[in-house]
């Protein structure tokens, strides 16, 4: 007999996130003869409200909130862009966050459970709705709940002090009723650990990390004319280009990188760029999936920027896809974190703190100059195959199917 799953995630495709990637990979590689899925997730602009693909049901479901938080799909000017922001904040502080959703969410789960029980509810946080949703239907199933944690909840440092106390209740009801917590990083579940005390006792801790979903690359002999170099993605909160962008500036104004060019592809937050790097900088929007793999497979090296906050276990998504890539990375990230770790280990990068310009321009130097040379770069294959997603499912199926059998 089938083990029937209801997945219950905000995010789900055709909306274009990291946070889509990961449930759809869930999906996917959970095996088919052994899982039935009932996915319930927003209802977008593009997309149908019902699909049906063998073992896996979509029920994508209308916000009919009053009020509802801006999506950041396209560019848009500064005064607009902080506009939106301001909104979200509002929102998320004020009212109740997707109490229309969570509504209709309910309705429609209620529904499928006159015809269908759930041995697993699996629900994905941010936002907290989908905890939310699961927590009421926990409470009159035998069902078992695996609480995802994709980022810290109350922990998270750019939120307000009201929106951390908030999610602290929550958090703690989720102690109170889910089996198991999974999350992508040893440290983020370590928090979440500490932070249920002795409820920590009857849950599962489980690290399912992000992962990329294509064949491993194998163009080590691509080379531009042009040294590119790319960050795919949006810049939000504190995570933003102005000390890369100092850094080259500074090498530019020496004549130290006469031949690059740099792409930031999937931008809807204005950024302000040097006078000086006018010519080498192209910005884009927000661009599908499909075109933001083919921008990274077109780069000779890849962006990663994620400023230092003291907050441990901090990937990103993309990391895994840069990855994949086999192109060489260069992070602005946290030195003494899981990322930089990572990237050493697979031997596919320079790592270096956000704040420390001398390193970003010492290591963007090195880049530049083994581009320039055209040196081999030899990847840690073996370590960088671990995150395929397939991988890291295999990882979550492994620990269901023991979860049903306690």
């Amino acid at each position: 007999m089938k083990t029937n799953i209801l997945l219950i995630s905000l995010y789900y495709p055709p909306i274009n996130s990291i946070a889509s990637n990961r449930i759809a990979a869930i999906c996917k590689y959970l095996d088919p003869e052994s899982f039935d899925i009932d996915v319930v997730t927003l209802l977008s602009d593009d997309a149908q409200p019902y699909e049906n693909n063998k073992n896996i049901r979509i029920f994508r479901v209308k916000d009919t909130s009053f009020f509802r938080p801006f999506r950041f799909l396209t560019r848009t000017n500064k005064v607009l862009h902080n506009a939106k922001a301001l909104w979200n904040i509002l929102l998320q502080n004020i009212f109740p966050e997707y109490s229309g959703w969570k509504k209709n969410v309910l309705k429609t789960i209620a529904s499928l459970q006159n015809d269908k029980h759930y041995d697993i509810i699996f629900s994905s946080y941010g936002p907290s709705a989908p905890h939310e949703i699961a927590l009421k239907i926990k409470k009159t199933s035998d069902a078992k709940w695996i609480a995802d944690m994709r980022d810290e909840m109350s922990l998270n440092p750019f939120l307000s002090p009201r929106k951390r106390k908030k999610l602290a209740r929550i958090e703690q009801l989720i102690f109170d009723n889910c089996d198991m917590i999974t999350s992508v990083s040893k440290p983020i579940l370590e928090d979440f650990r500490t932070l249920a005390r002795d409820k920590a006792e009857h849950i599962r801790f489980l690290e399912i990390r992000n992962g990329y979903d294509f064949p491993l690359r194998t163009h080590d002999s691509f080379r531009n004319g042009l040294f590119t170099i790319s960050h795919i993605g949006s810049f939000y909160g504190e995570r933003n280009p102005s000390n890369f962008l100092s850094a080259l500036s500074l090498l530019h104004k020496k004549a130290l990188l006469p031949s690059i060019r740099v792409n930031f592809i999937g931008i809807s937050k204005p950024i302000s760029i040097p006078d000086n790097l006018r010519s080498v900088i192209n910005v884009s929007s927000s661009v599908t999936h499909y075109d933001a793999l083919n921008a990274m497979e077109q780069s000779d090296a890849l962006l990663l920027i994620h400023p230092t906050t003291g907050n441990k276990g901090i990937y990103t998504g993309k990391l895994f896809e840069y990855l994949g890539m086999k192109k060489p990375i260069l992070a602005l990230i946290d030195p003494n974190d899981v990322a930089a770790d990572l990237i050493n280990q697979t031997n596919a990068g320079y790592s270096g703190d956000n704040s420390d310009i001398d390193t970003i321009q010492q290591n963007l130097l090195r880049l530049y100059h083994e581009w320039e040379a055209n040196t081999p770069r030899y990847f840690n294959i073996e370590l960088i195959q671990k995150h395929h997603r397939k991988e890291q499912i295999g990882r979550l199926e492994n620990s269901i199917i023991k979860l049903l059998h306690e």
